[in-house]
């Protein structure tokens, strides 16, 4: 009787330990989105879409939507300006990049048609300008 109050003792004990790692690296995780959100709080986001997996790196945010690649460019020529961006250049080919500016950082916004899925592909990268020294 002892040895099985032990055993399921050490078994829970196991489960606590197991769920307070999860846990932790779910912490870790939502950290890393936070960052990357407030780095993003002056960008401007459409309604209705997907966010995608971190395949660029902490400086970058990708999502996918319904919305047509046409009206995501003229969304974002339009709310960015509103929202304080300075447009500095822009350019088409298979994907549009569109390139912004404020004083303290540049943002590129790379947004793509996948035909197949029927749906289109943004990725924000943000660059933070370094200081003079």
């Amino acid at each position: 009787m002892q040895l099985s109050n032990c055993l399921i003792f050490k078994g829970l004990l196991f489960l606590v330990c197991i769920s307070g790692c999860i846990k932790k690296n779910n912490l870790k995780l939502d950290d890393k989105y936070q960052q990357k959100e407030a780095r993003l709080f002056d960008v401007p986001l459409p309604l209705n879409y997907i966010t995608l997996d971190n395949r660029y790196g902490q400086d970058s945010y990708g999502f996918k939507t319904t919305v047509k690649d046409s009206e995501l460019v003229d969304f974002y020529k339009e709310e960015m300006v509103n929202a304080g961006w300075k447009i500095i250049s822009s350019f088409s080919d298979i994907e549009t990049n569109l390139l912004f500016e404020k004083p303290h950082k540049f943002i590129l916004i790379s947004i793509r048609p996948n035909i197949v899925r029927n749906n289109t592909e943004v990725h924000i990268f943000v660059a933070i300008k370094k200081e003079d020294s």
